[in-house]
């Protein structure tokens, strides 16, 4: 049996991937920034693709839904709402991008 590794981002931090995407959204091309951050070009339009679903998802929720959310985590349910919307989203509702 073999044991797989965990999945790391090329980037590991999440704000760095974050500006990344916004850079790209801005308009900056993706092989420009590929060789800046020393990545590969295809790795930073999923940086881009990642957050745009990130974004798709937080303007599917309501106000009433977000703010819960945001207060459920703020109570210790966070690793819920990760499970079900994903870290990054909840990283973003939370502010922490």
């Amino acid at each position: 049996m073999t044991s797989r590794e965990p999945f790391q981002h090329a980037i590991a931090n999440p704000a760095a991937r974050r500006d990344i995407a916004l850079a790209v959204q801005s308009g900056i091309p993706a092989e420009q920034l590929a060789e800046e951050f020393g990545i590969s070009g295809s790795t930073v339009r999923a940086y881009a693709r990642e957050f745009e679903n990130v974004q798709r998802t937080i303007r599917r929720l309501d106000p009433w839904e977000r703010e819960s959310i945001v207060n459920a985590c703020r109570r210790g349910a966070r690793r819920r709402w990760e499970r079900e919307l994903g870290p990054e989203v909840v990283r973003e509702l939370l502010g922490e991008s």
